[in-house]
C-alpha cells in the first residue's frame, strides 16, 4: 500500500506543469546624446564623386578636430590637393554645430532597383576612433537617397572651417 502512495505521488509530481520561466526584463531603450555632449573629437564631410576619367575625377574630404582642419582632394585616392590648418575646440564647435543643425537621419532603404554612377556625400562625427554617427547622401539618376537632413547647409559650413587648396576653385568643390 506505501508503494501504491509513493508511485502515485510520483506519478502526480512528473506530469505538473513546470513554473513558468522568470520574464527577461525589457531592453534598456539606446540612448542618443547629442553632439555637444558626446565629446565628439572629429567631424568629416565627404564627397564622392561619380566614375569618371582620373582626369575629371574629384573626391573631397574635409576633416575638422580641435587640433587640426584638413582639406584634401583625390582623384581615385591619389591626393592631388591638400591643406591643412591648425585648429582649436572653438572650431570643432563650429562643425559639431553645424552638424547638429543640419538634423540628419538615416531614411529607409529602398527597394527599387539600384543606379549606375551617381555622386555621394557623407557625414561622419567621432568621438575618439569610435563613430557615433555615419550616413550617406546618394544621388543618382535625379533623386536622392540614405539621409535626410540639410546637406548642403553642412557642407557650406563645413568648407569655411577648412583652408581650400591652393588653386582650387571654390565652386568646383561639392
Amino acid at each position: 500500500m506505501l508503494l501504491a502512495l509513493i508511485l502515485a505521488c510520483a506519478s502526480a509530481n512528473s506530469s505538473a506543469t513546470p513554473p513558468a520561466p522568470t520574464p527577461e526584463p525589457p531592453p534598456t531603450p539606446e540612448v542618443t546624446t547629442p553632439a555637444h555632449e558626446a565629446q565628439v573629437t572629429a567631424v568629416e564631410y565627404h564627397f564622392q564623386d561619380s566614375s569618371v576619367p582620373p582626369p575629371s575625377h574629384r573626391s573631397v574630404t574635409i576633416r575638422v578636430s580641435a587640433e587640426s582642419a584638413d582639406y584634401v582632394v583625390d582623384s581615385y585616392g591619389d591626393v592631388v590637393a591638400e591643406a591643412h590648418a591648425p585648429s582649436d575646440q572653438a572650431t570643432l564647435d563650429k562643425a559639431i554645430a553645424a552638424y547638429e543643425a543640419a538634423g540628419f537621419k538615416p531614411t529607409p532603404a529602398s527597394r527599387e532597383p539600384g543606379c549606375s554612377g551617381g555622386t555621394s556625400r557623407s557625414v561622419t562625427v567621432e568621438q575618439a576612433r569610435l563613430i557615433l554617427f555615419t550616413g550617406t547622401l546618394s544621388r543618382c539618376g535625379g533623386s536622392e537617397k540614405g539621409l535626410e537632413g540639410d546637406m548642403d547647409g553642412f557642407a557650406k559650413a563645413m568648407k569655411a572651417l577648412a583652408p581650400m587648396p591652393e588653386g582650387l576653385l571654390p565652386q568646383a568643390t561639392p
